[in-house]
């Protein structure tokens, strides 16, 4: 892997989103490149602070029915939508 393509899969890599393969081969060229493992480091440190800063939050069962009842309130339509045919095939009139 060259040098810019290893800068371009930073943020891919500290997300978690590589390939296994390509990680490795990340590991290896911040092995070989000092300022690759501080981009790498940085964005990761980065991410940890914007994670402490934002929690995920708790969605329940509870939080989704108020969001369901307000969105009916505001009109939508939430009914489930038919699932299609199994055999995906267009429905012939019978002639006879």
């Amino acid at each position: 892997m060259n040098q810019e393509t290893s800068y371009k899969l930073v943020d891919l890599y500290v997300d978690n989103a590589l390939p296994e393969e390509l990680c490795r081969e990340m590991e290896e060229a911040a092995g070989r490149d000092p300022a690759l493992a501080a981009e790498i480091e940085s964005l990761d440190e980065a991410k940890a602070v914007l994670k402490a800063a934002h929690p995920r939050p708790d969605f329940t069962e509870e939080s989704f029915q108020r969001i369901l009842m307000l969105l009916v309130a505001r009109g939508a339509d939430v009914r489930p939508r038919s699932e299609a045919p199994v055999h995906l095939q267009y429905q012939l009139p019978i002639l006879g």
